[in-house]
Formats: C-alpha cells, sequence, structure tokens
C-alpha cells in the first residue's frame, strides 16, 4: 500500500516542495515541513495530512504565529518646509510593550515639538496588528538622505526596521539673472526634484521685492530629466521675447506637489524660487534712407543697449556685409551708437539693411532692419515735336526733341506737354509724373517715355449742319401714315425756296444736300414727339473751311422757317406734282419714293380711281389746322477730315510719323512696323527677323534683332513680362523674398539668347542653427528650389569651403544636398552656409548662413593621490550658448557628490572643493554638463587615491605573558613599522606581540608612503603583572543585529565601554574582575574598547573590531521607457566582500559585462545598466554570509507612483 504525506494551512494546501524526510515504517508515518524565511503571511492553523491508498487522516492542527513587518517604506518623500508622515505596520502575538523612531541611528524624542508619534494596536485573529505613525513637521533640506527605522519590543518580539531614506524635494535650479536678446525667444529655467511630478507655474512680477502674477499667455513647457541614474527632475522652461523698447523684466517659478493618502502617505506642499530679473540687451533702432538715387551715399545709423560693450555687424537682405566691428560711440551709460556708410549705391543694392548687436556672452541680438530703395533718377524726356517740356524741377523743362544728355539726380519729377500755337496734344493727358524714379506713363507699349505728340492742327474739308424743323398738327402725328407721308413729300419743295435767305448759300459756299432726302428710311429725315412732327434738313459747308459758318446758317434758316409758311398743296401744285386724281403724286417729285406708301403714288392710280366712298382725300389743302409755320428748331453738326487726319475737338490733327489714321484715331505704329511719313493711313512692317522695341516706330533703322521678356520664375523682371528689349541690353530681375539670382535678390543681367530668359532660385540651408555635444555627429541640409538641378552644392564654414557634394531631386523643381559633419568638436564652431552651382563659379546662388555652437567640457583627468587630512580642488569649464543654460554637477563612482552649478555666463567654471580628505573621499569623480533640452556630456574620470588609514592603533595595556595584535590597515601603499624608532622586519598590516613582557613596552609606529605622500600611525603599548586579561575580540555580524564581548581583569576593577569613541551607555553588566557587553542592534562598522580603572590607575583594552555586514543601498523600483536603458545602484558595507553580483528574479546571476563596480573603503558599490523589464537584486558574498538586497521591478512603459515593498525578513548565518 502507497502511504504518502501532505501539509495544509488553514486548509490550503502547502507547496508539495517544502514537505521533505517522509519517512514510512511498520509503526508510524514521519512527515517535515521546512520552511527556510518564515513570514507574517505564513501566519496560520497547521495540520499533518495522511494518504493511506486513498483513505486521508490529518493531524491536529497547529497555531503559528509569525511576527514581523507587514510594512514600511524605503524612502520617504516630503517637500522641503513640510510635514514628512510614515508609518510602519508589524503584526505580533501580544501588544507592543515598547516602540521607538530612530533617525541615523538617533532616538527620535517623542516629546520633542517637530515629532508627533500615534501608536495602536488592533487584534486581528490570534495576532496583534501595530500601526505607528510619525508626523515629522518642518523637514529641512539638510536632512536629505536621512535614514529612519523603528524597533518594536513585545513580551516575546524584538523587531527592527530596514531604514526608510528621507527623501527631501527640493528646487533643483532657480531662475537666473540673465541678460537677454531682445526680439529673440530667450528660455528661462526652474526645475524641482521629484517624482511625483509637481504643477509647475510661472508668475510674472513689477520688480524683484514686489508679490508675483500668474502668467497663462506665454508658452512653457515641462520635461522631465534624469542628471544622474538616482534623481529624476521635472524642469519647466518659459519662453521670453521682448521687443526694442522693453524695460527688464522679473519671473520666478512656483511648484505645488499632489498630496495621496494610503499606505504610503505624502503631504505635498508647494516651493517658491527667487526672483530673477531678465535685463534686455541688443539693437534698439535702425534709422536710414527709405529711397536713393542711384551713384548716392548711404548713412545707416544703429543704436544698442550698454553695457555690456557689443561687437557689431550689418547685413543685407540677410548677408553679412563685411567684418565684424565694434567701432562705435558711446551716447549714454546705457547706449552705443554705430553708423554704417555705403556710397555710390546702386539699383542692385536695393533691399533690407540691418544691424546685429553681438554680446561675447550672450550672443548675437535680433536683426533689426530698415527698407531702402534705391532707384535710378528720373530719365530725361524728350519734348514733341512743335511743343515744349515745362517741369517741376525746371532742370527737366526743355524744348529738344532728343532726350538731354545733361546728368541729372531728381527722383521726384511733374513735367507738363504745352504745344505751339498751331499744334494740340495728341491726348487729353498733359501731366506726366516721375515717382521712385518711374514715370508714371511707362509701359509696355511705352517703354521709352514718350510724351504725347502736338499735331498740327488743319481746317476740315467740309463742315455738315443738320436741322430738325417741329409742326404741331392737331392730331398725334406720325411719320407714316397718309398725312405724314404727305408732308415729307412736300418739305424738300419747301425749303428749296430758303436758299436766297441764306448769305452762306448765296455765297457758293454752303449748298442744300439734296441727297440728303433721298433716305431709305422715313426715320433718318422724319420723327414724330406726340403732335409735334419733326422733318430734317441738311447743309454743307465746303468753300472757305476755314471758317465755320454754320451758326450763321443756323440763325438765317431759323429766322426764314419761321415766318414762311408751309404750303404742301401750293408747292407740289407749282411743281405739277399732283396727278389728274388729285390725290396722289407723281412718281418724279419724290426724293424717296421707296419710303412712301402706294397711296400717295400716281403710279398706283389704275387700282384707286376716285368713287364715292374712297377713303383717299383729295389733296387741296395748304394748312393743317393751323397757320403751317415751324413752331420748334434743333441743330446736329458735323465736320469732316482729311485722308491721315482726324478730329480733335473741334478741328482736324495731321498724324504725325509713327502713326496712322485709323477711324478717328491717330494710332501708334505696332511693335514690328514704322511710319516715316506724317498723314498716313498705314505703318509699314519690319524685314523678317527684327522688330521695333516699341510702338510708334518712325523709320526702318529702328527695326532691330529684340526679345520679348517673358514672366520670371519665382520673381519679376524689369522691363517686366510683354516689353520687348534688345539682345545684349540690360535687364533688371527682382526675385521673391527668398530667392535669388546670381547670389542676389535683385540682380543686372543681360539677354544673349531669346529662348533662356533669368530663373530666381531659393537655395536654402534647411538645418536650424545648432547647439551640439562635443564628439556628437550632425547632418547640414542644402535644399534648392529651381527650375533645373544645379551641377554641384558647395558646403562653407566662415566663407571658407569644406566640401561639395551632388545634388539629388525630389521631385516638383526641389533638388537637396546633405553634408556631414562628424563628432564635433570647437575647431567646428562657425558659420555654415551652402551654394549651388548651375554652369560655372560666376553662376553660384549662396543660401542664408547658420550659426554652430559646440558644447564642450574642459576636465583634466589626472590621477591624483592625496594623503588623509588634506584639501583638494576639481574644476571643469563648460561651454554655455546664448539661449540656454547649463547645470555642472559632479559624481564620485556614478553618484552625486558636491553641489550644483546653474550657469549662464560663458564658459560656466564648475568647482568641487573637498576638504580634510578621508578615505570615504576615494574613487573616480566626473563632471557633468547638462544643458537643458540639449542633453549631458560626461568627462572622463579623474582617479583621486587617498592614502589613509582605514583602521589605525590605539593605545593597550596588557598584562605580562599575553598576546596583543596591533592593526594598521591603509589604503594605499606599502607598511612599514618601527618600535621606539627602531626599523621592524615586519611588512603587513598586523603586528603580533606573543607572551608579553617588558620589552614590549613602547611606542610602535605604522608609516605607509605612496607616489611622494606618506602618513604614519603610532600607538603606546603598556605591559605590566596586573591589568586587563581577557580583551575583546574581531567579529562580525549582519546589519542590525547584536555582539557579546567581554572584558576581564585580575584585579578588583572598575568598568567603562566605548565604541567608536563614545561611552556606551547602557547593555553591560559587570564584576569585580568581568565586564560583558550585548551592544545595541548595529548599523555601522564599530570599534568596541574596554576602559578599565583599578587603584586610580586606567588601563586600556586593544580594540575589538566588529565588521558590520548589510546593505547600505538598494535597488528601487523603476519605469523603463521604450527603447530606454536604465541604472540600478546597489551598495554594500562589510570587510571581506567576496564577490557581489546583481541577480534576476530567475536566480540566474547577471552578466558582469553590464555592471561597474567602485570600492572605498570597506563599502562597494555595484551599477547595474540594462535595457531589460523584470525583477532584479543584488546578492553579495562574504567569507561566512551571504545577504540578498530586496527586490526591484523594472516595468516597461509604467511610471511608477507608489513602490510595492516585500515583507522584510531576518537573514541567517551561512554555516
Amino acid at each position: 500500500m502507497t502511504v504518502t504525506s501532505f501539509w495544509t494551512k488553514d486548509d490550503e494546501n502547502v507547496n508539495a516542495a517544502l514537505v521533505s524526510n517522509t519517512a514510512v515504517s511498520t509503526s508510524e508515518v514521519v512527515s517535515t515541513l521546512e520552511i527556510a524565511y518564515m513570514q507574517s503571511s505564513l501566519s496560520g492553523q497547521y495540520k499533518c495530512g495522511i494518504n493511506y491508498g486513498g483513505d486521508i487522516i490529518y493531524s491536529t492542527a497547529t497555531s503559528i504565529n509569525v511576527a514581523g513587518i507587514l510594512y514600511f517604506p524605503t524612502h520617504a518623500l516630503v517637500v522641503t518646509g513640510q510635514a514628512l508622515t510614515i508609518s510602519i505596520q508589524t503584526v505580533t502575538d501580544t501588544a507592543h510593550t515598547s516602540i521607538a523612531w530612530y533617525k541615523d541611528n538617533v532616538f527620535m524624542n517623542p516629546s520633542d515639538s517637530d515629532y508627533t508619534i500615534t501608536t495602536t494596536d488592533v487584534d486581528e485573529s490570534s495576532n496583534k496588528i501595530t500601526t505607528s505613525t510619525l508626523v515629522w513637521t518642518n523637514v529641512a533640506a539638510s536632512n536629505q538622505d536621512a535614514a529612519l527605522h523603528v524597533e518594536l519590543a513585545t513580551a516575546s518580539y524584538y523587531l527592527i526596521s530596514t531604514k526608510a531614506v528621507v527623501n527631501v524635494l527640493e528646487i533643483y535650479t532657480q531662475p537666473q539673472d540673465y541678460k537677454i536678446l531682445r526680439s529673440i525667444d530667450t528660455y528661462v529655467y526652474c526645475s524641482f526634484e521629484g517624482p511625483p511630478q509637481p504643477s509647475i507655474q510661472w508668475l510674472s512680477h513689477s520688480t524683484l521685492t514686489a508679490s508675483g502674477v500668474a502668467v497663462t499667455d506665454r508658452p512653457t513647457q515641462i520635461t522631465a530629466l534624469t542628471p544622474t541614474s538616482q534623481l529624476t527632475v521635472y524642469q519647466s522652461r518659459l519662453t521670453v521675447n521682448v521687443d526694442a523698447s522693453a524695460g527688464p523684466t522679473y519671473w520666478s517659478c512656483r511648484a505645488t506637489y499632489p498630496s495621496y493618502t494610503g499606505k504610503y502617505i505624502f503631504t505635498g506642499g508647494q516651493l517658491d524660487t527667487n526672483v530673477a530679473c531678465l535685463t534686455p540687451i541688443g539693437v534698439t533702432a535702425v534709422s536710414g534712407p527709405s529711397t536713393l538715387t542711384v551713384g548716392a551715399t548711404a548713412t545707416f545709423t544703429a543704436k544698442a543697449d550698454n553695457p555690456p560693450e557689443p561687437a557689431f555687424t550689418w547685413k543685407f537682405n540677410g548677408y553679412t556685409i563685411g567684418s565684424i566691428t565694434t567701432s562705435g560711440s558711446q551716447l549714454s551709460t546705457t547706449e552705443y551708437e554705430y553708423v554704417y556708410t555705403k556710397s555710390s549705391m546702386q539699383v542692385t543694392d536695393s533691399g533690407t539693411y540691418g544691424a546685429l548687436a553681438v554680446y561675447a556672452d550672450y550672443g548675437s541680438s535680433a536683426l533689426v532692419t530698415v527698407n531702402t530703395n534705391v532707384v535710378n533718377a528720373c530719365a530725361r524726356l524728350a519734348a514733341p515735336a512743335n511743343g515744349q517740356l515745362v517741369c517741376d524741377p525746371t532742370t527737366f523743362s526743355t524744348t529738344s526733341t532728343s532726350i538731354p544728355s545733361q546728368a541729372v539726380s531728381e527722383t521726384s519729377v511733374s513735367c507738363t506737354v504745352v504745344c505751339n500755337s498751331g499744334y494740340k496734344l495728341q491726348s487729353t493727358q498733359s501731366v506726366y509724373q516721375c515717382t521712385d524714379g518711374t514715370w508714371e506713363q511707362q509701359s509696355v507699349v511705352n517703354p521709352f517715355n514718350k510724351v504725347s505728340k502736338c499735331l498740327r492742327v488743319v481746317p476740315p474739308t467740309s463742315y455738315t449742319l443738320t436741322i430738325s424743323v417741329g409742326y404741331t398738327l392737331p392730331w398725334v402725328a406720325s411719320c407714316t401714315d397718309y398725312y405724314g407721308d404727305y408732308l415729307r413729300i412736300a418739305f424738300p419743295y419747301h425749303v428749296a425756296n430758303a436758299a436766297s435767305s441764306l448769305s452762306c448759300v448765296s455765297d457758293g459756299d454752303c449748298s442744300l444736300v439734296d441727297s440728303y432726302f433721298a433716305y431709305d428710311n422715313a426715320f433718318d429725315a422724319c420723327y414724330s414727339t406726340g403732335n409735334t412732327i419733326w422733318l430734317k434738313v441738311q447743309y454743307k459747308q465746303t468753300g472757305n473751311t476755314g471758317t465755320d459758318r454754320r451758326n450763321e446758317l443756323f440763325g438765317q434758316f431759323s429766322t426764314w422757317v419761321q415766318a414762311t409758311s408751309f404750303l404742301p398743296f401750293t408747292l407740289l401744285s407749282d411743281a405739277s406734282c399732283i396727278g389728274a386724281c388729285s390725290c396722289c403724286i407723281e412718281d418724279s417729285c419724290m426724293k424717296a419714293p421707296t419710303t412712301i406708301m402706294a397711296r400717295l403714288k400716281c403710279s398706283s392710280n389704275s387700282r384707286r380711281k376716285r368713287s364715292v366712298g374712297e377713303d383717299f382725300p383729295e389733296l387741296s389743302f395748304d394748312e393743317f389746322g393751323g397757320f403751317g409755320n415751324a413752331s420748334q428748331l434743333e441743330r446736329n453738326e458735323q465736320f469732316l477730315c482729311g485722308p491721315g487726319s482726324v478730329p480733335l475737338g473741334d478741328t482736324c490733327m495731321v498724324c504725325v510719323e509713327g502713326t496712322y489714321q485709323s477711324g478717328d484715331q491717330c494710332l501708334s505704329c505696332p511693335i514690328g512696323t514704322y511710319q516715316e511719313n506724317s498723314g498716313s493711313t498705314t505703318c509699314s512692317s519690319c524685314p523678317t527677323g527684327t522688330s521695333t522695341t516699341s510702338t510708334g516706330a518712325t523709320n526702318s533703322g529702328l527695326c532691330i534683332e529684340v526679345c520679348q521678356m517673358e514672366d520670371v520664375r519665382y520673381g519679376v523682371s524689369d522691363p517686366p513680362s510683354g516689353w520687348i528689349v534688345k539682345l545684349g541690353d540690360p535687364v533688371t530681375v527682382r526675385c521673391s523674398e527668398g530667392f535669388q539670382f546670381g547670389g542676389k535678390s535683385i540682380s543686372v543681367t543681360k539677354l544673349e539668347n531669346c529662348n533662356v530668359m533669368p530663373a530666381c532660385s531659393r537655395v536654402q540651408i534647411t538645418t536650424p542653427s545648432l547647439n551640439v555635444l562635443e564628439g556628437s555627429s550632425f547632418d547640414l541640409n542644402c535644399k534648392i528650389t529651381s527650375v533645373s538641378s544645379p551641377e554641384l552644392c558647395v558646403f562653407y564654414k566662415d566663407s571658407q569651403q569644406f566640401n561639395a557634394t551632388e545634388p539629388i531631386s525630389l521631385g516638383g523643381g526641389i533638388f537637396e544636398c546633405t553634408t556631414e559633419v562628424l563628432q564635433a568638436q570647437n575647431a567646428d564652431e562657425g558659420s555654415y552656409s551652402c551654394s549651388a552651382v548651375w554652369d560655372d563659379e560666376d553662376n553660384a546662388e549662396p543660401s542664408n548662413e547658420i550659426d554652430l555652437r559646440v558644447m564642450a567640457l574642459t576636465f583634466d583627468v589626472t590621477p591624483n593621490v592625496y594623503a588623509e587630512g588634506s584639501d583638494h580642488t576639481f574644476f571643469c569649464a563648460a561651454t554655455v550658448p546664448s539661449d540656454s543654460a547649463v547645470i555642472i554637477s559632479w559624481t564620485r563612482n556614478g553618484q552625486p557628490v558636491g553641489e550644483r552649478l546653474t550657469a549662464t555666463s560663458n564658459p560656466a567654471i564648475g568647482v568641487l572643493n573637498l576638504v580634510d580628505i578621508s578615505p570615504r573621499h576615494q574613487g573616480d569623480y566626473q563632471c557633468r554638463a547638462t544643458y537643458l533640452g540639449i542633453g549631458t556630456i560626461v568627462s572622463q574620470p579623474s582617479s583621486l587615491g587617498v592614502l589613509g588609514f582605514l583602521e589605525s592603533l590605539n593605545n593597550m595595556d596588557i598584562t605580562k605573558g599575553s598576546k596583543a595584535d596591533l592593526h594598521c590597515k591603509p589604503t594605499l601603499g606599502e607598511v612599514s613599522w618601527t618600535f621606539n624608532d627602531s626599523p621592524l622586519s615586519v611588512s603587513s598590516t598586523s603586528l603580533e606581540i606573543n607572551s608579553a613582557g617588558e620589552q614590549d613596552e613602547g611606542t610602535y609606529k605604522c608609516q605607509v608612503s605612496f607616489q611622494g605622500e606618506a602618513i604614519s600611525s603610532s600607538a603606546t603599548v603598556t605591559v605590566s603583572d596586573f591589568g586587563i586579561t581577557q580583551h575583546p575580540t574581531d567579529t562580525s555580524v549582519e546589519s542590525g543585529g547584536v555582539v557579546t564581548v567581554t572584558c576581564a581583569t585580575n584585579i578588583d576593577s572598575t568598568f567603562k565601554w566605548f565604541n567608536n569613541g563614545e561611552e556606551v551607555p547602557s547593555g553591560m553588566e559587570s564584576t569585580s574582575k568581568q565586564s560583558v557587553l550585548v551592544t545595541s542592534p548595529l548599523t555601522a562598522r564599530s570599534h568596541l574598547q574596554c576602559v578599565v580603572t583599578a587603584g586610580g590607575k586606567s588601563y586600556f583594552s586593544k580594540i575589538g573590531v566588529v565588521n558590520v555586514i548589510g546593505f547600505e543601498t538598494v535597488p528601487q523600483d523603476k519605469g523603463l521607457s521604450v527603447d530606454g536603458e536604465v541604472s540600478l545602484l546597489c551598495s554594500v558595507t562589510g570587510d571581506g566582500l567576496e564577490k557581489l553580483v546583481w541577480v534576476r528574479a530567475n536566480s540566474v546571476e547577471v552578466s558582469s559585462s553590464s555592471m561597474e563596480e567602485h570600492r572605498t573603503g570597506y563599502l562597494t558599490s555595484n551599477v547595474l545598466t540594462t535595457s531589460e523589464e523584470g525583477t532584479y537584486f543584488c546578492r553579495a558574498y562574504f567569507e561566512t554570509y551571504t545577504i540578498e538586497s530586496e527586490r526591484a521591478e523594472f516595468t516597461r512603459l509604467r511610471v511608477v507612483s507608489q513602490l510595492a515593498l516585500p515583507l522584510l525578513r531576518s537573514q541567517q548565518p551561512r554555516q
């Protein structure tokens, strides 16, 4: 039959792996449950179960209560000046009898007003849960890294917690007083320690002492930084930009930490930085001429803040003019003035002129600019033939028909064209205005500013006067009814009788236009308005046209027609026009037969014989209801010009050379034609392959080989698109902002080929100005926007070529070139630019410039060795960019030491002073320069060796025949011994005295030398018959443990005990010849000595060294960013360490290649750097102990806001 055993806790199975030594015999079954490390969670009711082939029996239950600490944090968080709250929770079998809190092993007295301690016991099943809470008010920054622990006693147990390290959250960096550059974004920084992350607010102050007002209208940015592997800092950056007129501004920072409660308590709090003053410096004003003529001298003036006195430079369209100059004149204690003069200004010098103030410690100010337009003086104009120009200023007045050669400088001119007698202006424009060197009438059809022509006045070939005569009828008038037709037929016979009354007709200068009555439309000679019918008559003056007689003619006609009755029947009868039927008109008498209705035509009489009842009245009357006289008259006038001339006002003008008559206009001959004669009606074409450059050409000599301007891509030309220019003539190209032609925004070129028009290009360094860390690499990118690909890109540093690359096409007329700067050094600082080269060097177009600053760190890494007690100072220097700040910090063996320095001046000097050097100062020192928003430079290490004693000699009294050891353990070097100044042959760190006698009494000295440094330790040994016979012995103990030491004498004595030189107040039991000391829990290396007093004499024992083994620093939980690494620190103290390793939760030791180890005296530190998430801990191997640290969890992409801590447990010595 198979028999097995198992165990249950609280009726649930216990892990079978813990069950061992199950023995079955004929008489009994023995099962053993082994738990190596008991924890409070293992408290409960345990039973053993035996399975006899399916039949199960249980033992009676056994209660096991495990006393221990349920919860105590490894860190306690508090804002400086605020209250710290921390709790411990324990489980025991009975209520506590005492509980005490310690800071750095010093008892925290509850009677102290800074401390409040409350403790409660709560029953839970058969256990007592004890909770003790410490509230520590007004925690100062000096308590950073203070170690808190708790000791609790019950009737059965004495519990000692691990240490909770106090983390006092402080202001990490203060905003600094600084001079800021006007109109340039300046970053102001402040930072605060964490986590947790505080909310950070910027305050604006009117003065240094005024209260602040929160600002929300300026851009801010919060960034989490890790200046060291053990520190997280939350930095806030405020962007400040002030204009040329602004005064100083004042700023401070406020951090508010959130509070939270639970097992881990944080009361939060608020930190306020100091108030920083930002003083603006830079160019405050730039002045210069807005408009100049070609050849003039331009003077530009700039004013800048002082002090500090800046160097100065000028820029034109963004490019530096000449070199930086420091010449200037001081206007006042706060202002400097600088003048730049440029002579012989040209059109291509038009653009933006700007000034930069360059401050040695702060960089370049923003560019302040003024726009200057350089124009040609107004071009001289030629007067028109038969006229003159009357101008203001009078230097432009002229009668010459050729352009005067006299030089002028005026850029604003007004001229009026005045024609000679007998001539008139061709157009209504008589005034011409020149502004900024350009005449307003200049255009594609008038590129050479020709003014209106004066045309010769000639009389018309004839004048025409058309008169409308109105007659009132007793009915509504109509031109096309029976009676209207009758009047229209008779009216020419009526006005023919007026000739004798019209002088112009009698003289023969004028005549009645009889053909006027032969109209094709009745309304050409007649119209009606109401009861009035209007009949028209026309006269033409062809004689003596030098005198216009139309007014005379109209007056005489008006008199006649109003005085003479219109008698249609009489007129027609006298003219034998009335037919036999007396109701129709002879066809021959009709002036316009096509417009007369058939009812009045005699040719229609055959079908219109009169009979009773016919509608056609007999034409037998002369009057129409009245007198038949004209009631109203109206006139219309015209005149006719001869071929080659056109009407202008009330006269005619002859079309001049270069024009032709078209209708009533003289038009300029189009481009490509000419006319050499005046009075022409056509123009002649230029020979094939040639053209004129403008309209109005006057001879064939103006037909030349020319081009027509087309659109300039990314710019405009002068002459503009559509204009005709001669090959070889200058063309001014003005490129759009950011584009260039021939390396300039305004450039003059010549057309050599009509098929190749100028086009502007944009060449840009697209990499922004850089602040880079020394040793880093970066790319310079040059982008070209152009109609064609350049052949090459040339890169420059400080105007000197350093590389050239071929472009690649990105499509859409965009090309790019790239060059790389590797491992930047100080020598790489400067201004960088590129140029694109098309056909040859003369066609290279430069880009903008960017500035490169290399952030460098200088540190002397020469190893140093100093004797204990001496002083040493480390220095390092860091470059500081103009728009940022640098934080200089120090590390020893990778851990922060010394004070941080935040600097804005260049260079920043970091100083680390080491005073009264001891072995704890030994290690590798590094300087770190953290550039906010850029990165961190870490120097190479400088090794500092300290020549000192880890163990030194002490006076002792020994009895004859006894044994004693003298220990002298240096940090470095070789040991030599002397006795009463005589050398001994011993070279080890220990000197043994066996069977002491009087010959061994005297002064022992241990001497050590290393690299020129020397130290020594001495002690006096006395030997007597009476005294101490048993001395304290050396021993080892784990941190938190206690030791028992004995001191005995051979005479009656009193005893005192000392630990590290301090008298031990309790824990000893003494008789007259023996004293036994049971120490309190030890957490640091201890030197125990017994001092015996007998017969008025004191005897000093040998020192018993207690080698305390334990962890000084344990790893902490951390979040692991994507693709990132984290560092864990573990440090252990104690002599005899064989190995310190990192272990993963799966008990696999981590490779040593990921670790960095440092030893200083008895302290060994190990830093693990890893990118793998998981659980890690430290394991230390000593001669007789193996200890393990608490576990730390690495979780990727998780922010740990509260540590999950394992239960504390005792470690047992390894046997």
